[in-house]
């Protein structure tokens, strides 16, 4: 099997880790070029390396992203998040080089709410209810309007006004509960849920508004009755969609009602938490089932403990210090030193492995509070 791999993503530092653990010969080509990017890996970054950030037409990125990559002679290549609503820059980057990940139409398929409503209601689940264009929204409900292509929970809004006709936004009903996320490995046929997790939105402990995404608490044993439910779900969204590799799903959990937001059909940031907990790569399984071949078996776990990971957002404009040691105080997404801080965007992300949920939230706000010292 040919382990030289590629990886591009907005943030490939968990992605490109995992493949090294599994034994690949790496390149990751990312946004940032975070300084725990593993050393093993030739690293390139559009903001140290090709050109800048986003300086520019939004499409300038793209086109230097794709030529980076399709100058590498790397068999194969994955991505991560931030390019499941980049499916036509996908289909241009994976010309030269076989896609470990779902097809771009796959990507524009099960990133369509409407037709993930209809697959979620055919699986006996719903969706939170859509407005159409035009629409005046019942002013006794809470509504948002989302982008269909942003990422990390950004530009998510509270919502009065008629439904505008834009067909890069929706308005959609706030659900009530706790919000959840599920990771399943497919082979464009069957599919199995491997992690739940406790997803940290908006949470302003860490500095974040909004709904912004802030990290995740990785459940040891999820309820069973909702694990059948959830792989029912991956199972018809795998069929439907033709899902390979590795998934996420995200979902609002209230008692029993579970309400499907979306799908994130690629490697997700919390499945760097199931790679501790099980001491093992997942790139392994993401390769058989892009391959389609049978599906892994699941290991057990046989511990209760949680892992968790959280988002540090600045509160205030400035400067980084000297982030050298960062990684050694079990800190990730390490930034280069002297870069700007600005308020209301990550700094870095900090862990914490805890003997239940309260105690490794705890200790994540600790890691937090010692960072936002500084930020």
């Amino acid at each position: 099997m040919n382990k030289s791999l590629i990886l591009v993503g907005m943030n490939v530092r968990p992605l490109a880790q995992s493949a090294v653990k599994a034994g690949f010969e790496v390149v990751a080509i990312d946004a940032f070029g975070f300084l725990d990017l593993p050393a093993k890996a030739r690293c390139l970054s559009l903001a140290h390396d090709l050109g800048g950030l986003f300086p520019g037409h939004p499409g300038s990125w793209h086109t230097r992203l794709a030529q980076a990559v399709r100058s590498q002679s790397a068999g194969s290549l994955a991505y991560s998040g931030g390019f499941e609503s980049l499916a036509d820059l996908v289909a241009e980057m994976s010309v030269d080089h076989e896609l470990l990940g779902n097809s771009p139409s796959s990507l524009r398929a099960v990133r369509d709410p409407s037709r993930l409503r209809e697959v979620v209601v055919s699986a006996g689940l719903e969706t939170p209810q859509m407005l159409p264009v035009g629409a005046r929204p019942d002013p006794g409900v809470r509504w948002l309007r989302k982008p269909l292509k942003s990422g990390m929970g950004f530009d998510i809004e509270p919502w009065k006004g008629i439904v505008p006709e834009d067909p890069e936004t929706i308005v959609q009903r706030w659900v009530e509960g706790i919000p959840h996320s599920a990771s399943f490995i497919a082979n464009g046929h069957e599919a199995q849920v491997f992690a739940v997790t406790h997803q940290l939105s908006g949470d302003p402990a860490f500095g974040a508004q909004g709904f912004a995404y802030v990290g995740n608490l990785l459940i040891p044993k999820p309820e069973a009755g909702l694990l059948e439910r959830l792989n029912v779900l991956a199972t018809a969204l795998t069929q439907a969609f033709g899902l390979v590799g590795l998934n996420g799903i995200d979902f609002v959990l209230n008692g029993e009602q579970v309400s499907i937001l979306e799908v994130n059909p690629r490697y997700s940031a919390s499945m760097e938490l199931v790679e501790e907990a099980l001491n093992m790569s997942l790139l392994e399984w993401h390769t058989a089932g892009c391959r389609r071949q049978s599906l892994p078996m699941l290991p057990d776990r046989h511990d209760q403990n949680v892992f968790g990971k959280a988002i540090v957002y600045a509160r205030r404009d400035g400067t980084l210090p000297d982030t050298t040691q960062w990684q050694a105080k079990g800190r990730r997404d390490v930034p280069h030193a002297g870069g700007p801080i600005n308020a209301g965007l990550p700094i870095c992300s900090v862990t914490a492995v805890g003997r239940d949920q309260e105690q490794c939230y705890a200790q994540l706000l600790a890691e937090a509070d010692e960072l936002l010292k500084m930020a």
